[in-house]
């Protein structure tokens, strides 16, 4: 009995039925596929981590001309003899400028994340910090190839199969064939190439200086604190060792967390969305369905026909294709998981097998009951129908039971196919509670995605995510020139006075700000250390937004990056004490200082780590480092360009850049993130919305067919009918749009911000609201897209007459 019905119900109304599948199918996949996603970034890391034998703390240290055995032994028993260190494995690496590595077709200056960029070869020996390629798999390497990361294959456009030039320290140039994409979960972003041994001892011979690297893994449960206590205590042997010495602290890469976290937001979000839209259209034809079979089903009640087991009949559809759906959800989700992971995401491994299929199991079958609960929730209509129903008729109170909201007499102005969808709105709006949710949420989902990316790649995030301040142009020397100037100033800063003093001689009314700053120095408060950066000597902080305080004008007072502070729970007011190197009189020498400030005042921009920014009055620290940034032109907005050009005349058309190309050159990575995945959903909303509609359409023209025929029996003619249709679908496409701008800007604008501060980045998170855009055409679009389906649904109009009506 039971496949009899469910070959009845399946040979009945296809297209209804393959919509309905499609939904199932979609909402089951993705459902999968972020349960898979969200294992990988909660237990994912550490099994990546493990798998590769990843260490805690890299430090790359430059070798003596003499004395290197020694050197490498003294070194290793200081590591050894540290608490806290549990293994320790020394391996080399030699090292290439960027101008050493020639990568097929590819500019290296059009890459700000590969511009001025350091590779490092490496052999395939070490036992620490292994790589896979692409499938998660290790992998050998023949004569004559190379792997190469799988940033320089997505930002530089390298593929299998394409010839990477080298030319090692002593200027010969070997080519060799690119064969394997690596992934690193060790240490990703450090920019390794890997080549046979016997290649590699090639190099080896023709680089006369080749670095040690000393891998070293700590206590299980380390800290960021404890890495950085690592490094900043062998940064302090370098004055009796006299090396140069690079720390690499291998915590969680910000960008592919951010790409994997954002990812796996929106697919919960949307596959919440189609579970959601499941339901309802479950809902909305098993309603359907029962009100056209309510006289059977009610002489079937007063014949005495009436258990669970026939009600169930009733559900041999839906039975199937929740199943069905579950079996290609389990399939489909470990499919497009390990697309994501594989391709969207850099720092991850795909989860071995043995893990995604309970993974998948666990949600398919979830998926499979929450189907079956929704029909369950359906079939209790059946339960509501009498055996007065019989009498009354399917109709009984649908079309005069409730007061109609409007008289037509009443207004005299108002056209019929108008009134009549107005009316539908106003006094039956449940029966389309369906549609406004689909659209609705269709329309603020894809409004919001097009506000993060307009906000992401836009001047907004430079500043706020970087801590940049505002900027009209940028200054970006090539290496020679930069370390022309840098001679002739003795410094950066000085290379920078001198850049300045040449504009103001050429009557150029722009100044090219720059910051000094130290890392990873210590922070203690309320007797808890932390680890911090501090900025000086930087112009712009007074132009920073204050999130909470004022700006520091003692020599004593700090402003904080909010977030951060936030998160470690230091206040305005609050009291901090901090470490960090100190110039001695003679301007030269320096020593270890401890001092106390008061934090004054909290900024509210994101740069990774607790952030310190002094005041005018602090005389700055040693060891610092500098960085460009916040370069004004003091001319009306229509002049900038003018200037921008002189500048590119005095220093070269690639060394300056206007903020457009700015955008363009710094945040193109994100750019590329954020475009997949709007390529990836909003073609996929507007599909399920059209599906929707599709859906919709193919009930409703059912259930109002008997009013369609009277209408037309009274000397309307299809036009009108039609009309009525478009109306409705317009009304209701415009209602949506509203409410979809109003959930934008007040419950998804308060979840983007809980989601932002919770991926780091920044407390009052604000959208680039682009109005006319986004809240204006885009809706119109929508709609037109929305009546285009419609109208096509409209054709069995023309078929609908009276004399083929059984009951009206």
């Amino acid at each position: 009995m039971f496949f009899r019905m469910l070959k009845k119900d399946l040979a009945d109304k296809k297209r209804l039925n393959i919509i309905l599948l499609i939904f199932m199918c979609l909402a089951s996949v993705l459902t999968v596929c972020s349960a898979i996603m969200l294992y990988t970034n909660i237990f994912g890391i550490k099994a990546d981590r493990e798998k590769v034998n990843a260490a805690d703390v890299v430090i790359i240290n430059s070798r003596d001309l003499g004395g290197i055995e020694e050197k490498q032994k003294k070194l290793s028993e200081w590591f050894l003899n540290r608490d806290g260190v549990t293994e320790l494995e020394l391996g080399e690496t030699i090292s290439f400028r960027q101008n050493a590595v020639d990568f097929e077709g590819f500019e290296e200056d059009s890459q700000a994340l590969l511009k001025d960029a350091k590779y490092f070869a490496y052999d395939l020996n070490m036992k620490h910090n292994r790589v896979t390629d692409m499938n998660s798999q290790f992998f050998d390497l023949d004569y004559g190839t190379i792997a190469v990361p799988q940033i320089i294959h997505k930002y530089a456009g390298v593929n299998i199969g394409d010839t990477v030039r080298i030319t090692t320290q002593l200027g010969n140039i070997y080519e060799f064939k690119v064969t394997v994409i690596t992934k690193d979960p060790g240490m990703n972003g450090h920019l390794r190439l890997f080549f046979n041994e016997e290649d590699y001892e090639v190099l080896k011979k023709d680089s006369p200086i080749i670095e040690d690297v000393y891998m070293v893994k700590l206590f299980e449960g380390n800290t960021y604190l404890d890495q950085s206590s690592l490094v900043n205590d062998f940064s302090e042997m370098k004055e009796s060792e006299a090396e140069y010495i690079r720390g690499y602290k291998l915590d969680d890469s910000y960008t592919d967390q951010e790409v994997s976290s954002t990812l796996t937001a929106l697919m919960i979000v949307f596959s919440v969305l189609l579970i959601l839209m499941v339901f309802m259209t479950i809902s909305f034809t098993i309603k359907s369905a029962i009100k056209n079979e309510e006289k059977e089903l009610g002489m079937l009640k007063a014949l005495g026909i009436e258990s669970m087991s026939f009600n169930w009949l009733f559900a041999a559809k839906y039975i199937a294709i929740s199943l069905f759906s579950s079996i290609v959800g389990f399939f489909g989700g470990i499919y497009f998981s390990r697309y994501e992971i594989k391709y969207l995401t850099f720092g991850y491994l795909e989860p071995e097998l043995g893990t995604m299929i309970p993974v998948a199991l666990i949600t398919s079958l979830m998926s499979f009951i929450i189907i079956v609960f929704f029909v369950a929730i359906g079939l209790r209509r059946m339960k509501r129908i009498s055996i007065i129903d019989v009498i009354a008729g399917e109709n009984r109170g649908e079309r005069f039971g409730k007061h109609p909201g409007l008289f037509l007499h009443k207004m005299k102005k108002i056209n019929v196919p108008f009134y009549l969808a107005l009316t539908d709105l106003t006094n039956r709006i449940k029966r389309y509670k369906f549609l406004i949710f689909a659209y609705t949420f269709g329309i603020a989902i894809i409004i919001t995605l097009l506000e993060i990316y307009n906000t992401v790649y836009s001047s907004y995030w430079i500043e706020r995510m970087w801590g940049r301040p505002e900027f009209d142009f940028v200054l970006d020397m090539s290496r020679e020139m930069s370390d022309e100037y840098i001679q002739r100033g003795g410094s950066l800063g000085g290379a920078i006075d001198i850049v300045n003093e040449e504009l103001r001689e050429a009557t150029i009314p722009a100044t090219v700000g720059y910051c000094s700053y130290v890392t990873d120095i210590e922070l203690k408060h309320n007797n808890e250390i932390h680890m911090a950066g501090m900025y000086f000597d930087c112009d712009y902080i007074s132009d920073f937004e204050l999130y909470e305080g004022v700006h520091p004008k003692l020599r004593n007072e700090v402003l904080m990056d909010a977030i951060d502070a936030k998160k470690s729970a230091i206040e305005v007011g609050d009291s901090i004490s901090v470490k960090y190197y100190k110039y001695n009189d003679d301007g030269l020498t320096y020593k270890e200082v401890e001092e106390e400030f008061i934090v004054v005042g909290l900024v509210d921009v994101a740069e990774g780590q607790l952030s310190i920014y002094t005041s005018d009055m602090f005389e700055g620290a040693a060891e610092a480092g500098r960085m460009i940034v916040g370069s004004k032109i003091d001319a009306p907005d229509s002049m900038k360009d003018e200037y921008i050009e002189q500048m590119r005349e005095m220093y070269g058309q690639s060394s300056i850049r206007n903020k457009i190309e700015e955008i363009d050159y710094s945040l193109s990575g994100y750019g590329a993130v954020y475009s997949t995945i709007l390529m990836l959903f909003i073609p996929m909303i507007l599909i399920l919305m059209i599906m929707v509609t599709v859906l919709y359409q193919s009930v409703n023209m059912v259930d109002e067919t008997p009013d369609i025929a009277l209408l037309k029996c009274g000397g309307f003619t299809n036009g009108n009918v039609k009309a009525w249709q478009l109306i409705r679908s317009t009304m209701i496409s415009i209602g949506s749009s509203i409410l979809a701008i109003l959930l934008v800007n007040t419950a998804i604008a308060f979840g983007l911000k809980k989601l932002f501060f919770n991926l780091g980045y920044i407390l009052n998170y604000h959208s680039n609201q682009d109005v006319f855009r986004f809240y204006i055409v885009l809706p119109i679009l929508i709609t037109v897209i929305i009546d285009f389906i419609t109208y096509l649904t409209l054709k069995r109009v023309d078929d609908m007459e009276i004399s083929k009506i059984r009951d009206i």
